[in-house]
């Protein structure tokens, strides 16, 4: 199937393509790139390179340029990820990984400290009466099988 279809967004004062919203939200708001890994730089594979060094090679090449790209901030103290999960508004969570570490695509090897925890679910139910239903979440396991 082929179609010819365009991506829109309502806002208070009617409809707008994605592009025009994109436009009239970066007036009231930039955009900023938010940097926090190199994996690659002027055609040098960097990969293989442990994280520190991608890291600061990051931070050479960032260094002076505009400022709609921003350096992630890193730290090696947990104390200080454990101030910008309690003080940064919006943050979802810090990410922990190796400074030795290289980079495995498809590799997921950090580990993401969310400010709040989370489960995907799924509703399989409603238990109770109906002037106050509650919902029967359900997770699947290892195994595979949904259990609740």
């Amino acid at each position: 199937m082929r179609k010819d279809a365009q991506t829109s967004v309502l806002f208070s004062d009617g409809w707008e393509s994605v592009r025009g919203a994109v436009r009239k939200t970066a007036a009231k708001c930039p955009a900023v790139l938010l940097v926090f890994d190199m994996l690659e730089c002027a055609g040098t594979n960097l990969m293989q390179l442990p994280l520190v060094e991608r890291r600061h090679r990051l931070e050479d090449v960032l260094h002076d340029l505009h400022p709609c790209l921003q350096l992630i901030l890193d730290s090696s103290d947990p104390n200080q990820a454990r101030e910008w999960l309690g003080e940064v508004p919006g943050l979802e969570g810090v990410v922990a990984k190796r400074a030795d570490g290289r980079y495995g695509p498809g590799r997921r090897d950090w580990i993401k400290v969310k400010r709040r925890r989370t489960a995907d679910c799924v509703v399989v139910g409603l238990a109770s009466d109906e002037s106050a239903p509650m919902l029967v979440p359900a997770l699947r396991h290892l195994d595979g099988e949904l259990h609740h």
